[in-house]
C-alpha cells in the first residue's frame, strides 16, 4: 500500500508509481504513522538522495537530539554549581524605576505623603487624572490639568509625553 503525503510547501508527489521528496517533507501512513525505511527506499529510488544517505541523516537527527538533551542537563547543572547566591530581599537591591522616592507637598495631594516607587508614582496620577476625567475629549494625549495638576505642571495642558518631566521636578530620591 502506498503512503498518503502531505501537501503544502514540502510535498510528495508520485511519478510513474515512486514517490519523490520536495523540500524535505515527511510521507504519511493513512494510519497516521511517520515514514518507515520502505518509505525512504522509494524516495531514494526517484533519484532525489540515495539510501545511504537517507539512512544516515536520519540516524544523525535522532543521535542530535538525543545529545542535545544531554548538553542541556550539563548546561544546567554548570550554571547551578558557578551560580551567586541570590540577593537578599531587604530592598536593598531597588533602583532606578523601583527606587522609593518622595513626593512634594504639591503632588502628596494626588498621590500620597508616602514614599513610593516612580511606577506607582505615575500610576496613581493616571487613576487621578481618569478619575477626573481630566483628558481632553478630541485629543486623549493631551491632559487638561484641574488646580492640582496645575500646581505640577505649571501650565493648563501637558501631552501625555511630558507628563513625566513635571512629575520627576517633584520627586525627590531617597538617601540611604
Amino acid at each position: 500500500m502506498a503512503p498518503q503525503f502531505e501537501g503544502g510547501a514540502g510535498a510528495f508527489f508520485q511519478d510513474q508509481g515512486r514517490s519523490r521528496r520536495i523540500n524535505g517533507a515527511q510521507p504519511r501512513h493513512k494510519s497516521g504513522a511517520q515514514a518507515t525505511k520502505t518509505d525512504e527506499r522509494r524516495i531514494c529510488l526517484a533519484g532525489s538522495i540515495p539510501l545511504e544517505q537517507a539512512s544516515t541523516e536520519s540516524m544523525m537527527a535522532r543521535t542530535a537530539e538525543k545529545s542535545g538533551k544531554g548538553e542541556t542537563a550539563a548546561a544546567e547543572k554548570k550554571t547551578k554549581a558557578t551560580a551567586k547566591p541570590a540577593a537578599k530581599a531587604t530592598g536593598s537591591a531597588r533602583g532606578g524605576i523601583t527606587a522609593p522616592v518622595t513626593p512634594s507637598a504639591d503632588l502628596a495631594e494626588i498621590v500620597g505623603k508616602a514614599d513610593l516607587p516612580r511606577s506607582e508614582v505615575v500610576k496613581k496620577v493616571w487613576e487621578y487624572i481618569k478619575k477626573h476625567d481630566l483628558q481632553d475629549a478630541k485629543d486623549r494625549r493631551q491632559i487638561n490639568g484641574d488646580d492640582k495638576l496645575q500646581k505640577i505642571f505649571g501650565k493648563p495642558s501637558v501631552s501625555m509625553f511630558e507628563m513625566n518631566k513635571h512629575l520627576s521636578a517633584h520627586l525627590t530620591a531617597k538617601k540611604d
